[in-house]
């Protein structure tokens, strides 16, 4: 079982747009300030503008690669990609942690180069300053329209550009700081202050290249696979949860989750649990795509009938009537084995011994195992409704043996008789009274259908339905 992916989800179209929508805004931006802040740190000579430029020319690069990683990442799953195209995004996060590195230290060269080389005029202007607090106001717009697609698509690679532009805002801030003391007097505060820059960004760098690496190399967030475990855990017929295994890729996370359950359980329960358990993982991670895989054991309050019947089901038989009997320290397991009725003699001994030396090998041997061999029922017979005639006088003698019972069976009804090229086949429901054991109504009525078989030997098979009285 998987769950529905990110491009099958209902809203995955408005959320790959609201990401290119987002990304494509903010690389507009992001160019406009900084021709502007490149142009008014020329004018001004104030590294701490420079490094700003510098800075925005590298956002504008990452930028850009966070647009066509999203419009990647959101390609659905294929051959060559069966996880989905999210790590997409997990690569242009790491590209922009590389033109993070490479903007700090250009900027932290220059402003070691200005410091030992010692003063430098700079000339200040309202202008320098009115673009550094509009690049700052423009900073906190972007970081919180990126975090809130963020948040909403699950999208790494949108939320380092947040991460990102909330360090160009603290960015801005210094560099208005370190303005307005070289205005107060103190030159070298502008090349402190793109030290400081620098430093920003390479906090930025590392935080964001910790988490893109962890993402790169399947590293599981902290806690989600036992959360997995746990909602798969409180499934019913759920008998133990073997393994959780979890992979982030992109804005999407993958989970592969081994279940045991009892090997009798039926194939469409099996999967109705494994339904349930995709259901309670996605209730718990939204953006989960969970696979999920079950294998039979054998619990250790497993019966004895249940092992043969298990045991007949791996080898496709049929069989019925199983009795298992202790005989002081030994057992004794009888069953009837349904073969083909065309099946040679010799053959079909063959085929039951082999099961019953099956049987008694699943035990430790020590065991009486015995078969009957029949015909097998063929899944579908030709047959047609019997002659009137012969109908209303089946239905006679049900009346009448059920009379002679005493009244334990009575009010024999719906009765249907058909034909067909093995013999009679009778049908009838019959009331009963309510207190009866299940044993005793089935005594009254497998009476009954003995007593018909008498009457008429034609008869192969009777289905009679007992009903409790109203």
């Amino acid at each position: 079982m998987v769950a529905p992916s990110s491009t099958d989800r209902p809203g995955a179209d408005a959320a790959s747009r609201d990401k290119r929508r987002v990304t494509m805004v903010s690389m507009v931006a992001t160019g406009a300030l900084a021709i502007l802040k490149l142009a008014v740190g020329l004018a001004s000579g104030s590294l701490g503008v420079l490094s700003g430029a510098v800075d925005s020319f590298m956002d504008l690069a990452a930028t850009a690669v966070t647009f066509f990683a999203v419009r990647a990442a959101d390609r659905p799953a294929d051959d060559d990609h069966p996880y989905g195209h999210g790590k997409f995004e997990s690569v242009a996060a790491f590209v922009e942690c590389g033109f993070l590195v490479l903007a700090g230290g250009w900027i932290a060269l220059a402003a070691i180069r200005r410091l030992a080389g010692g003063a430098v005029e700079i000339e200040l202007t309202w202008v320098a300053a009115a673009i550094m607090a509009l690049s700052l106001a423009v900073d906190f717009w972007r970081s919180r329209q990126l975090r809130r697609v963020a948040e909403a698509t699950g999208s790494q690679a949108i939320e380092a550009d947040a991460l990102n532009f909330t360090g160009d805002m603290l960015n801005s801030a210094v560099v208005l700081v370190g303005l307005g003391l070289v205005w107060l007097g103190w030159p070298a505060a502008d090349a402190i202050a793109a030290l400081v820059v620098s430093a920003f960004i390479w906090f930025a760098a590392w935080r964001l290249g910790r988490r893109t690496f962890d993402v790169l190399v399947d590293t599981a967030p902290a806690g989600v696979a036992e959360r997995v475990r746990r909602a798969a855990a409180t499934v019913g017929g759920v008998a133990a949860v073997e393994q959780v295994r979890v992979r982030p890729t992109g804005s999407n996370m993958f989970a592969e989750v081994l279940l045991s359950v009892d090997r009798a359980t039926p194939l469409e329960k099996v999967v109705d649990i494994k339904d349930a358990v995709a259901r309670r993982v996605h209730a718990i991670e939204p953006t989960m795509e969970v696979a999920i895989t079950a294998n039979p054991i054998q619990p250790d309050d497993e019966s004895i009938a249940t092992r043969v019947r298990i045991l007949a089901a791996n080898r496709g038989l049929a069989i019925h009537h199983l009795t298992v009997q202790h005989i002081g320290p030994r057992m004794s397991v009888s069953f009837d084995i349904e073969v083909d009725g065309e099946m040679p003699l010799a053959a079909a001994h063959v085929l039951a011994s082999g099961f019953e030396d099956e049987v008694a090998a699943a035990f430790g041997g020590g065991i009486e195992v015995e078969s009957h061999i029949e015909p097998l029922t063929p899944d579908r017979l030709d047959g047609r409704d019997a002659p009137e005639e012969l109908s209303v006088a089946i239905a006679a003698e049900l009346a009448r043996i059920a009379t002679a019972a005493g009244g334990t069976v009575g009010d024999v009804h719906d009765i249907r008789v058909r034909t067909n090229p093995d013999g009679l086949i009778v049908n009838f429901h019959a009331v009963l009274d309510p207190g009866l054991t299940v044993r005793a109504a089935h005594d009254a009525m497998d009476t009954v259908e003995r007593r018909l078989r008498l009457a008429y030997p034609q008869i192969v098979r009777i289905v009679g339905h007992a009903e409790p009285t109203r």
